[in-house]
């Protein structure tokens, strides 16, 4: 059947996708996903109020509760003390802290007259925006932060950065983590320089997968069956020890959010707060195309400008490149195998990448200039270049350039959908 390959995070022990043979990964898109996953995105500000009046209810004015007499009960043989709440600060004549503390008398409803429960009622508008803070912070539901979000202009600007934070919790999963592209013929315990030290080595050289997938640390006194084979690398990428991991649809997954939201709301008037073009998400709102971004190798301190890879540069998109991109470049400069029968004509090195389970990710220039200020960084944009064009032109001949060139002008015509390929 041929050797398979996965594109794996082996300390996170995720996996993109179901793999496949190295040639077809690389030629025909899956590489795309690693830009999804390597990009670190650009939290978007909160958008003009005056772009939000037609869609957003009116804001409630502030309210602020009216003083009400508590009674607490004093020491023995003391009349009641009342205590009035209203803001600002103690006086000077007033009691300590830990004088003025003591136990709410049990109250019932009837107690407190309708103002009293009026006011009670309408306080969360008007509690300090700390607590509001607070509140949204705890919020783990995106739904429920976008329903709490769109009451009111006020809990809008409070709840659009949470929101605007969730989705970015999204993106860039991968930043900063060992990639490798593991082959399935890779022997127990060879592992690529960078991925692993001595004693994390040592570990996994005394694990064992049993019949089941499985592992068994043979180290520990667990039952190893005789059928039991010595832990690779491939093991960890895939299940029940690897998880895969899809790509996240932006679009997709902040108009399903949409959707839900508005199933929560039963009036039909109150529709019309669901309708801001601020909650659908693209990638172009946190990947803009106005930026220059680059590829870094954080093990190596190298970096790869986006005019080294692309092929035109109306090509060159934020991040993503259409036809060949940063994804091609890290998925065959990490490739690892103890196999060299891959069925590519580039040749063996290809087998053994000089990139193999470094730590990446993909930043603007501006970012990366202003992070690494001191630093040492080497532009490798030119060797990479004759490197790609190498593997590029062993496969699909001189022509190569034109073949990409017309794939990418048949997605545009529609002949064809690869969501890689799509910035939305």
């Amino acid at each position: 059947m041929g050797q398979y390959f996965m594109i794996s995070a082996p300390r996170l022990r995720r996996a993109l996708g179901n793999g496949g043979k190295l040639r077809e990964m690389l030629f025909g898109g899956t590489a795309k996903a690693l830009v999804h996953v390597l990009a670190v995105p650009i939290e978007p500000q909160l958008p003009p109020s005056s772009s939000l009046d037609s869609t957003l209810v009116p804001t409630e004015p502030k309210y602020t509760p009216p003083a009400i007499d508590v009674v607490t009960s004093g020491p023995a043989k003391d009349p009641p003390t009342v205590v009035h709440s209203r803001p600002g600060k103690r006086q000077a004549n007033d009691e300590a802290p830990s004088q003025r503390v003591k136990k709410l008398e049990t109250t019932t409803s009837s107690d407190f007259d309708k103002g009293a429960k009026a006011s009670f009622l309408t306080t969360f508008p008007s509690l300090p925006p700390e607590l509001h803070e607070l509140i949204f912070a705890h919020l783990d539901s995106i739904e429920d932060l976008i329903c709490l979000s769109v009451t009111s202009r006020y809990f809008w600007v409070i709840g659009y950065k949470h929101i605007q934070q969730y989705y970015t919790s999204l993106l860039g999963r991968w930043a900063g983590h060992n990639i490798i592209c593991i082959g399935d013929y890779v022997d127990a315990g060879d592992y690529p320089p960078h991925l692993f030290s001595a004693e994390e080595e040592q570990e996994l050289n005394q694990m064992k997968v049993g019949f089941d997938g499985n592992c068994l640390d043979s180290s520990a006194g667990s039952d190893t069956s005789a059928d039991a084979q010595p832990l690779t690398l491939y093991d960890l990428a895939i299940e029940p020890m690897g998880t895969i991991e899809e790509v996240v649809d932006l679009y997709q997954t902040s108009t399903r959010t949409l959707h839900a939201c508005m199933r929560r709301c039963r009036s039909s008037k109150r529709l019309s707060d669901f309708k801001h073009p601020e909650l659908v998400m693209r990638n172009s709102t946190y990947f803009p195309a106005s930026q220059t971004w680059i590829l870094r190798n954080l093990t190596t301190h190298e970096f790869v400008l986006p005019t080294a890879v692309a092929l035109k540069p109306e090509y060159i998109n934020g991040p993503f490149i259409h036809g060949l991109g940063f994804g091609e470049v890290v998925m065959a400069r990490t490739c690892w195998t103890s196999d060299y029968g891959v069925a590519m004509s580039c040749g063996a090195d290809i087998c053994r990448g000089v990139w193999a389970g470094h730590r990446f990710d993909i930043t603007t220039l501006s970012r990366h200039d202003e992070e690494s200020r001191g630093g040492e960084w080497t532009d490798v944009s030119e060797d990479v270049s004759k490197e790609i064009a190498h593997i590029w032109e062993c496969e699909d001949g001189p022509d190569w350039r034109e073949i990409i060139h017309n794939t990418i002008s048949a997605l545009e015509r529609g002949d064809d959908s690869d969501s890689c390929v799509s910035d939305d």
